[in-house]
């Protein structure tokens, strides 16, 4: 009877010892913005609570919540209180910190750290980023080959710095012509803030889908691409997305829908979409016109990226 008593309360401690060592130990690593050694993670607890380094190890694995992180020593894992889905994100998200980078330099300062992780599954978890509006794609600066991705939206003042400093100097050429005949320089650069303002209400007025050019569809595929993220992160792997889904979304970049229309069959022209044939015979419901696409000859009723 006394042995069974013994048991038990010996049973009870160590339950109450090792919920003790879990809180410890969860409560350290909540302060830690990444994962950490087993050692330092040791080190950070009170001496009660390290043990030697092989059973607090031991003690550490059998622990729910706590995730581990291979590294280039098998034996030495790193270790955090967060999924290995958080690691990436965080490994991302501190490589564009400082600045926008591109994909091929994102890769180089993230590839180290997620190692362990292959190309395309560090790719899905940077298309949740950026379906999920935590990074944002920034547009392709003239005479750069490759766009770039931000922790912050793009402002355009960055892209129109180089061309408001060739304005300025152009206005304030045609203004000392100007002074010259007895026309004072503020009503030159009256004239071009009416110009300018003019121009770009004019360019407003203009959707951007009107224009069939490569930069201009390029553009566009762009913002598709985003929308048709949003609906189905696998959409950049390919996965297609309902037509029926991606035209409200869009609604805001085209006037009418035959607008909508055309621009997905000259991109579907071009190679840059595939769309999905519609056959109301094995449909499971009948579709409407606002559901589907059409050239005039055949119907669709989904579209997938290239």
């Amino acid at each position: 009877m006394g042995d069974s008593s013994t048991r038990a309360a010996s049973t009870s401690d160590n339950a109450a010892d090792e919920i003790a060592f879990k809180g410890v130990v969860l409560a350290a690593l909540a302060l830690q913005q990444q994962p950490v050694s087993i050692s330092r993670l040791r080190s950070s607890l009170p001496s009660p609570f390290r043990g030697k380094p092989a059973s607090f190890k031991t003690r550490l694995e059998n622990l729910a919540g706590i995730s581990f992180f291979p590294t280039g020593k098998p034996t030495q894992p790193l270790v955090w209180d967060r999924s290995p889905v958080v690691f990436v994100e965080t490994v991302i998200l501190a490589a564009l910190s400082k600045k926008p980078l591109t994909i091929s330099e994102i890769e180089t300062k993230t590839r180290a750290k997620l190692k362990h992780l292959s190309p395309a599954d560090r790719r899905r978890v940077f298309d949740s980023l950026l379906s999920t509006q935590r990074i944002f794609r920034w547009p392709k600066k003239p005479g750069t080959k490759s766009e770039k991705f931000g922790i912050s939206p793009p402002d355009p003042r960055d892209y129109l710095a180089s061309a408001l400093k060739a304005l300025s100097k152009a206005v304030a050429k045609v203004a000392d012509v100007f002074a010259e005949v007895g026309i004072p320089p503020s009503k030159t650069h009256a004239a071009a803030m009416s110009a300018i303002q003019s121009m770009l209400s004019e360019g407003e007025r203009k959707p951007l889908v009107n224009s069939a050019s490569p930069a201009a569809d390029e553009t566009l595929l762009g913002l598709l691409a985003d929308h048709m993220a949003v609906i189905d992160p696998r959409s950049r792997r390919g996965a297609p997305v309902l037509i029926g889904d991606l035209r409200p979304a869009v609604a805001f970049l085209f006037p009418t829908p035959q607008q909508f229309d055309a621009a997905l069959i000259r991109l579907e022209r071009a190679g840059r979409v595939s769309l999905l044939r519609y056959d109301p015979a094995l449909a499971a419901e009948p579709l409407g016109p606002s559901r589907l696409v059409t050239d005039g000859q055949k119907t669709y009723s989904g579209v997938s990226l290239r």
